[in-house]
Protein backbone atom coordinates (compact mmCIF):
# COMPACT_ATOMS: atom_id res chain seq x y z
CA UNK A 1 0.00 0.00 0.00
CA UNK A 2 1.69 3.62 -0.98
CA UNK A 3 1.80 6.37 1.41
CA UNK A 4 0.47 9.90 0.18
CA UNK A 5 4.15 11.13 -0.42
CA UNK A 6 5.33 8.02 -2.19
CA UNK A 7 3.35 8.35 -5.39
CA UNK A 8 4.79 12.25 -6.05
CA UNK A 9 8.66 11.31 -5.36
CA UNK A 10 8.16 8.88 -8.05
CA UNK A 11 7.00 11.03 -10.93
CA UNK A 12 9.57 13.25 -9.96
CA UNK A 13 12.47 11.12 -10.21
CA UNK A 14 10.86 10.02 -13.65
CA UNK A 15 10.62 13.45 -14.66
CA UNK A 16 14.12 14.23 -13.69
CA UNK A 17 15.54 11.20 -15.43
CA UNK A 18 13.56 12.14 -18.72
CA UNK A 19 15.22 16.19 -18.93
CA UNK A 20 18.40 14.64 -18.00
CA UNK A 21 18.33 12.13 -20.51
CA UNK A 22 16.93 14.85 -22.80
CA UNK A 23 19.83 17.27 -22.26
CA UNK A 24 22.36 14.13 -22.74
CA UNK A 25 20.74 13.23 -26.38
CA UNK A 26 21.09 17.39 -27.25
CA UNK A 27 24.88 17.29 -25.95
CA UNK A 28 25.71 14.29 -28.14
CA UNK A 29 24.04 15.96 -31.32
CA UNK A 30 25.43 18.96 -31.03
CA UNK A 31 28.80 19.91 -33.52
CA UNK A 32 32.03 19.04 -32.15
CA UNK A 33 33.45 22.55 -31.91
CA UNK A 34 30.33 23.84 -29.86
CA UNK A 35 30.76 20.63 -27.68
CA UNK A 36 34.28 21.32 -26.64
CA UNK A 37 32.84 24.84 -25.86
CA UNK A 38 30.36 23.33 -23.79
CA UNK A 39 32.10 21.09 -22.20
CA UNK A 40 35.68 22.49 -21.50
CA UNK A 41 33.22 26.06 -20.37
CA UNK A 42 35.63 28.27 -22.47
CA UNK A 43 34.47 31.56 -24.23
CA UNK A 44 34.65 31.88 -27.81
CA UNK A 45 37.24 34.62 -27.54
CA UNK A 46 39.97 32.51 -25.71
CA UNK A 47 39.71 29.85 -28.68
CA UNK A 48 39.69 32.61 -31.43
CA UNK A 49 36.78 31.37 -32.86
CA UNK A 50 33.99 33.76 -34.04
CA UNK A 51 31.28 31.27 -33.87
CA UNK A 52 30.67 32.02 -37.75
CA UNK A 53 29.78 36.00 -37.42
CA UNK A 54 26.85 35.24 -34.69
CA UNK A 55 26.18 37.46 -31.88
CA UNK A 56 26.94 35.91 -28.47
CA UNK A 57 23.83 36.82 -26.01
CA UNK A 58 26.27 36.11 -22.61
CA UNK A 59 29.74 37.88 -22.61
CA UNK A 60 30.54 36.13 -19.87
CA UNK A 61 29.88 32.59 -18.36
CA UNK A 62 27.23 32.48 -15.13
CA UNK A 63 28.82 32.39 -12.04
CA UNK A 64 28.02 30.23 -8.63
CA UNK A 65 24.97 30.60 -6.90
CA UNK A 66 25.33 30.09 -3.35
CA UNK A 67 22.78 29.23 -0.56
CA UNK A 68 20.95 32.48 1.11
CA UNK A 69 20.19 31.76 4.87
CA UNK A 70 18.57 34.75 6.02
CA UNK A 71 15.53 34.19 4.11
CA UNK A 72 12.30 34.49 6.28
CA UNK A 73 9.81 31.56 5.47
CA UNK A 74 6.29 33.60 5.02
CA UNK A 75 3.62 30.92 5.82
CA UNK A 76 0.15 31.90 4.16
CA UNK A 77 -2.94 30.61 5.98
CA UNK A 78 -5.18 28.13 3.88
CA UNK A 79 -7.43 30.39 1.35
CA UNK A 80 -11.33 29.34 0.97
CA UNK A 81 -13.37 31.39 -1.97
CA UNK A 82 -16.56 31.53 -1.59
CA UNK A 83 -19.70 33.78 -3.29
CA UNK A 84 -22.86 33.90 -2.91
CA UNK A 85 -25.65 35.50 -4.42
CA UNK A 86 -29.47 34.78 -3.52
CA UNK A 87 -27.80 31.15 -3.34
CA UNK A 88 -29.19 27.76 -2.33
CA UNK A 89 -26.91 24.96 -1.21
CA UNK A 90 -27.37 21.86 -3.18
CA UNK A 91 -24.24 19.92 -1.30
CA UNK A 92 -21.99 20.33 1.51
CA UNK A 93 -18.97 18.30 1.20
CA UNK A 94 -15.53 18.18 2.77
CA UNK A 95 -12.19 19.49 1.75
CA UNK A 96 -10.75 17.74 -1.43
CA UNK A 97 -7.56 17.93 -3.06
CA UNK A 98 -7.31 17.88 -7.01
CA UNK A 99 -4.17 17.10 -8.78
CA UNK A 100 -3.45 17.20 -12.92
CA UNK A 101 0.40 17.06 -13.43
CA UNK A 102 2.40 15.44 -16.44
CA UNK A 103 2.89 12.16 -13.97
CA UNK A 104 0.39 12.36 -11.61
CA UNK A 105 -3.75 12.98 -11.72
CA UNK A 106 -6.29 12.91 -8.79
CA UNK A 107 -9.26 13.41 -9.91
CA UNK A 108 -12.70 14.15 -7.78
CA UNK A 109 -16.86 13.34 -9.03
CA UNK A 110 -19.57 15.24 -7.34
CA UNK A 111 -23.35 14.13 -8.37
CA UNK A 112 -26.24 16.59 -7.98
CA UNK A 113 -29.19 16.83 -9.30
CA UNK A 114 -30.46 20.71 -10.30
CA UNK A 115 -34.51 21.11 -10.79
Amino acid sequence: MEKKGQASGVSAAILVGIIMGLIVMYIMFLPAEEKSLLLDNQSLEETGSDGGGTEMLLQEFPKRLDKVDDIDEIIFPNIYLVESSNAKELESLNAFYIRNGVLDKKTHKVNFEID
